[in-house]
């Protein structure tokens, strides 16, 4: 029996020694599967909007203490290859970036301003139409003579020619007061109740227009109130969105029907439409020129006195050329507006993701580059401390380091294409909004030459 026994212990060690051997192959060294990751270590996105989302690193930002990381870094298992390094890294320092993400993401490139008034005084942003009332003063007065002729006849041919020259497009309406009854105090009802359209809003059409001007001649009193209330109600009935509204005075003397055209003017600018309310004296005397001077101001606009006809043709083609070159002006200034605005705008993007070093006039990084390279040095002395320590051998520690710039070549790439769309979809709105604005203003330019 005890030859027995001798014989089989050799046999029995043999078989022992292939167990063991086996069940060590099968349980990896310090955890690690066969693919050299730990079985409790998460394993790293791949993807850059994977590596945003995984961050951040238990030590990310303000919570690095160097020391502390140490610490983490000793508890390593040894010779690790350099995908279990990397996991584990990634847990402990990758930085976050959500914050620059959700930036970009919320970023608006749109560079338009609010525009500046456009000609005329009125405020819109856009202007599609432009509305021109003309009042016309057929008071007795009227029949008065001045240099050049009688002043309804001047007032008349200066009237027809400013309307003639206005930008197709134009509605233009005329309105004349004072036109019934007499001078004499028994038709004073009369004339003061009258206020007439002769050309309702429209395009202007010189035959029509002309027929207009024939229908009346001086007769009576000066209701000018009651005439700026009734352009109101022209302008409001006419009235769409985006438009431009001017109404023109022509009149040789004040109110003299008891109205209050001072407050009608007022009542007409402050109004819905906006109206612009301007004044053309014809030979006023000083007290007539101070009393129409308020009503202009308190409808907007200005007040101008004149004593001839040559006077009055070149107020007219003042005022014209006025409105034809405010487009020039109107242009060349929001175009620099919208170009200040771009300015702006990229100023604003690259303080959050200039892929520079430093953002140029400035010296200091982007939001994005600051926390980029934090992250990159972080891993770079945790590479460094790990060969030291003999966590990763010489190889694996060069593999290791491939893979971090791997990771940070892939983040910063997916930062640069964010910054760089949206970089360009500000030069391109910048560039296609400022030619539509020199267009409309090139536009409403030349049709004062047509």
């Amino acid at each position: 029996m005890f030859f027995m026994k001798k014989k089989w212990t050799p046999i029995i060690s043999i078989l022992l020694a292939l167990t063991v051997s086996a069940c060590s192959q099968s349980v990896p060294a310090n955890n690690q599967n066969q693919d050299g990751t730990s079985e409790n270590v998460k394993k790293a996105a791949t993807d850059a909007e994977g590596m945003i989302a995984e961050g951040p690193g238990k030590f990310a930002g303000s919570r690095y203490d160097v020391n502390k990381v140490n610490e983490e870094l000793d508890q390593f298992p040894d010779n690790m290859k350099a995908d279990e390094a990397y996991n584990r890294l990634i847990r402990l320092l990758a930085e976050d970036y959500k914050p620059v993400k959700q930036k970009l993401d919320d970023f608006d490139p749109n560079v338009a301003p609010k525009l500046s008034n456009t000609p005329g005084g009125i405020n819109q942003p856009k202007l599609s139409k432009l509305n021109v009332e003309i009042l016309l003063d057929s008071s007795g007065s009227m029949n008065g003579q001045v240099s050049g002729g009688k002043k309804m006849d001047l007032a008349k041919k200066a009237i027809q020619e400013f309307a003639s020259k206005l930008p197709e497009g134009t509605n233009v309406s005329l309105r004349v007061y004072g036109h019934k009854g007499s001078s004499s105090a028994k038709d004073k009802a009369v004339s003061c109740a009258s206020s007439e359209v002769v050309y309702p809003m429209g395009k202007y059409d010189q035959t029509a227009f002309n027929q207009a001007l024939n229908k009346f001649q001086p007769t009576g009193y000066t209701p000018i109130a009651l005439a700026i209330r009734g352009a109101q109600q022209d302008l409001q009935s006419a009235q769409e969105e985006n438009t431009q509204n001017i109404v023109y005075i022509v009149s040789d003397g004040i109110e003299t029907c008891g109205g209050n055209p001072v407050e009608e003017a007022k009542k007409l600018h402050t109004s819905g439409i906006k109206a612009v309310v301007n004044i053309i004296g014809f030979d006023v005397d000083n007290a007539g020129q101070q009393a129409l001077k308020q009503v202009a101001e308190a409808g907007g606009g200005s007040y101008t006195t004149v004593n001839s006809e040559t006077d009055l043709k070149e107020y007219l083609e003042r005022e014209h050329n006025r409105l034809q070159f405010e487009w020039w002006g109107w242009g060349n200034l929001n175009v620099t507006e919208v170009n200040n605005t771009a300015l702006k705008k990229r100023n604003e993007l690259d303080e959050i993701a200039y892929p520079g070093p430093v953002i140029i006039g400035t010296g200091k990084p982007s939001l994005f580059i600051s926390i980029f390279d934090t992250e990159t040095k972080h891993f770079d002395d945790a590479i460094a401390y790990l060969e030291q320590k003999g966590k990763v051998d010489i190889a694996e520690s060069a593999l290791l380091e491939q893979k971090i710039n791997d990771r940070s070549d892939k983040i910063k790439k997916y930062f640069t294409e964010k910054y760089d769309n949206l970089d360009k979809q500000i030069v391109k709105i910048r560039d296609e909004l400022g030619k539509q604005i020199q267009e409309k203003a090139n536009q409403e330019y030349n049709k004062y030459n047509q």
